[in-house]
């Protein structure tokens, strides 16, 4: 029973005690314009070519100009951006620039999911900071929507 009850406290102290996130604080690197911003996603896409199954790869719906908006699709652990072709076509559409940028070691052609093992707070952190960085010249204003 009082293994119960310590193990029970332990679970408890976990939920509530917040984790200190102060480590991974933001590192913004924002790009300055449209271009740079295209740029930036030309140069992910090349990086993506070999490594990662064509309909996986990280996507950008571009009107070729910055609009008043910008979405950043963030698709879901185990999935790829093309979990969001239909709703990014949508919003593009509708006039928006959408940005739809692949979650590291997902939609690769080995298709291992071991990789997944080498995901780090860290680098998920590095991730949210790239794909807001990349917007920043895509559109005045950033809607961030994101699944999983």
């Amino acid at each position: 029973m009082k293994i119960l009850l310590a193990v029970l406290g332990l679970i408890t102290a976990f939920a509530v005690v917040p984790i200190d996130t102060r480590p991974l604080g933001s590192y913004s690197h924002p790009t300055v314009d449209h271009a740079a911003s295209v740029a930036r996603f030309a140069a992910v896409t090349e990086a993506e070519r070999d490594s990662t199954m064509l309909d996986a790869r990280s996507t950008l719906f571009d009107h070729g100009v910055r609009t008043p908006r910008v979405v950043v699709l963030l698709h879901g652990f185990t999935n790829s951006p093309r979990q969001f072709r239909e709703l990014g076509q949508q919003l593009f559409d509708r006039g928006y620039n959408v940005l739809v940028p692949r979650l590291p070691e997902h939609g690769l052609r080995a298709g291992d999911v071991a990789a997944l093992k080498t995901l780090t707070a860290e680098r998920y952190r590095d991730y949210a900071d790239r794909a807001v960085d990349d917007a920043r010249g895509l559109g005045d204003s950033i809607m961030v929507i994101g699944l999983s």
